[in-house]
């Protein structure tokens, strides 16, 4: 709110627009500077150009503007959101997608400079299931996380391991899930498309490099879809679980 801006129309209702910013023309007094260097080409955070403050104000907003407005209820006055104690590094969870043809973000295209390798580990964007973003840092799991998926980018870039096309469905590297406890405990599993015996050495190096994760595993996941419920999940290394507090 406040923001003068120049806008593409993407959708246009009845009762409501959808648009893209094309030009920030004059910014609101309510805008922050992001902190994360992928904002706006990830999918991952939305808000990260208000202050944590003022994205509970709003989003409280919305909340009861759904009851009020679109549900016509009436209720009592309700009770603040309970934000975090910190914003950054929370979760305990984060499913990482390789790709073979990474999203080149605007930046890169301005910049002009020659691209090493279009293969990418990160998050997809929004509302593209095929285009994943390279993250390099990422501020929602604690630091750990981001040391383990660079580690693994490099060794797959460096022996030339084979990342996931997602419209061709094949490729060695398919996905990357990291979780974490209050306990400091860290599980890694690793996921890929074909079994193949360079799986060794990447895993291997997790084991060497990476003494403080607790339970690390692989699945051979051949199917079109992500989802390892039905899939045979292996323990490589460590304790086949991790607790939590």
């Amino acid at each position: 709110p406040g923001d003068v801006v120049q806008v593409f129309i993407q959708r246009d209702k009845k009762d409501y627009s959808t648009a893209r910013v094309l030009q920030l023309i004059s910014a609101s007094d309510l805008r922050v500077e992001p902190f994360c260097s992928h904002f706006g080409d990830c999918g991952g955070c939305k808000w990260q150009f208000l202050a944590y403050e003022q994205q509970l104000t709003y989003k409280q907003n919305i909340v009861d503007e759904a009851f009020r407005r679109i549900g016509k209820l009436e209720y009592p006055e309700p009770a603040p959101i309970l934000g975090a104690e910190t914003p950054t590094f929370y979760r305990n969870k984060m499913d990482y997608t390789f790709s073979s043809k990474r999203w080149i973000t605007q930046a890169e295209v301005d910049g002009g400079e020659e691209l090493d390798s279009r293969h990418g580990l990160g998050f997809h964007i929004r509302g593209h299931y095929d285009k994943i973003v390279d993250i390099h840092k990422c501020y929602l799991q604690p630091d750990f996380g981001n040391e383990i998926r660079n580690a693994v980018r490099e060794y797959a870039l460096a022996n030339d391991l084979t990342f996931y096309s997602i419209s061709e469905h094949t490729g060695m590297l398919r996905n990357l899930i990291i979780r974490n406890t209050g306990l400091d405990e860290w599980m890694v599993i690793l996921s890929m498309g074909e079994d193949l015996p360079e799986r060794v050495g990447l895993l291997d190096m997790l084991v060497e490099k990476f003494p403080k994760i607790t339970s690390l595993h692989y699945v051979v996941n051949e199917k079109k879809n992500e989802t390892l419920y039905d899939q045979n999940i292996i323990c490589y290394n460590g304790r086949g679980h991790i607790f939590e507090e």
